[in-house]
């Protein structure tokens, strides 16, 4: 029996005076060889996280992480009927798991999808947090080549539209630059749930809304929408056209890269790390060439 996973890519960004980079965070966590020194808790110590595994696989490096829920743990239960408790340890809890490659030539990361385990938002904090590093590591979604390229050759911009609702983190947009901090006093001014903001020509309208900020806010806003865990983003449409070809709409958080995979279940029902881990390097050996020809111009890792 098999299931599908997807997976998620991202470019590993830090800022330009970080004077590091992210492939000697990742180093000086594998040199912890005490897993229990790896544990890192986010909030307390109810769902600690930790780099389970992590070796090098030619350029890249590749592992698991896990997360593991000590309180408020379900009972077992049969179809037969019966519900018991498990029988747990003081210091055992339920594990979930999330594999990953990240490519350091590229500043690539592929890390598998699992709501109930490590976000990409837990994975970039985990690692800021196990090292001496200051400041934020930020996971930038790849977006689907043939949608990036259709934004990028924009020359004109009729219509940007963003949906923002529940924000229980506002400070996620204050550090994505100027633009955004402003929309975000205006949904705390007006005390307002729920931000629709629509920049428009109107009908029949000439010219072009400013091309470059909206480029530089749509990529700033798919940062916040990779966070799974805040879903604050609904909603990234551009309408615009190049040499008045025609309008094309682009929704970019329907456009984010993701690659489903097929695992094969164990005896246990469990997804063993040596099947993920194929899956992964399939999914990595799928994109190369496309991330080679899209990155290879930009600053390597080092």
């Amino acid at each position: 029996m098999s299931k599908t996973i997807v997976i998620d890519v991202y470019r590993v960004n830090l800022p330009e005076n970080s004077g590091t980079t992210f492939e000697a965070i990742l180093k000086s966590v594998i040199a912890e060889s005490d897993l229990r020194a790896r544990n890192w808790s986010r909030f307390d110590d109810s769902n600690p996280i930790r780099l389970q595994d992590c070796t090098p696989w030619g350029e890249s490096f590749e592992g698991d992480m896990v997360k593991i829920k000590m309180d408020n743990i379900p009972p077992k239960a049969s179809l037969a009927g019966s519900v018991s408790s498990l029988d747990l340890g003081d210091e055992d809890g339920l594990g979930a798991e999330v594999a990953f490659v990240y490519f350091p030539p590229l500043k690539t990361l592929l890390i598998q999808r699992n709501r109930m385990s490590v976000s990409s938002k837990a994975f970039a904090e985990y690692f800021q947090a196990r090292s001496d590093f200051n400041g934020p590591i930020f996971l930038e979604p790849v977006i689907k080549l043939d949608i990036l390229v259709k934004l990028d050759r924009l020359d004109k911009v009729t219509k940007f539209q963003i949906s923002v609702a529940g924000l229980s983190n506002p400070q996620l947009f204050r550090q994505q630059g100027h633009s955004l901090e402003q929309l975000i006093d205006l949904q705390e001014k007006f005390r307002s749930p729920f931000l629709h903001v629509s920049f428009s020509l109107g009908q029949g309208g000439k010219g072009s809304l400013r091309v470059p900020e909206v480029k530089s806010t749509v990529r700033r806003l798919m940062r916040i929408a990779s966070n799974e865990e805040e879903n604050q983003v609904h909603k990234i449409e551009v309408n615009g056209s190049r040499h008045d070809t025609g309008i094309e709409v682009l929704d970019l958080l329907n456009a984010r890269l993701a690659i489903p995979k097929e695992v094969e279940v164990d005896a246990d029902r469990r997804l063993p790390y040596a099947n993920r881990r194929r899956a992964l390097r399939s999914a990595f050996h799928d994109i190369l060439p496309e991330l080679r020809a899209r990155y290879s111009g930009t600053e390597a890792e080092g």
